[in-house]
């Protein structure tokens, strides 16, 4: 009897940021967006998929 062999594979596109970004970004990062005028924390995060929260946490130095 032979155990079962797992192979796995990942790949990892390269994604250029819009404008310049901030020092610190975590490599596994694979999208941005820039927020437009008028964009309040709310918006932004909402039209991204993310709490609030999530934002401040994600934007603290």
């Amino acid at each position: 009897m032979t155990s079962p062999t797992v192979v796995t594979s990942s790949t990892q596109a390269t994604v250029t940021p819009p404008v310049p970004t901030q020092a610190g970004i975590i490599s596994s990062c694979n999208a941005y967006d820039v927020a437009q005028d008028g964009d309040g924390c709310e918006v932004f995060a909402t039209r991204n998929k993310i709490t609030v929260d999530q934002l401040c946490e994600e934007s603290s130095p």
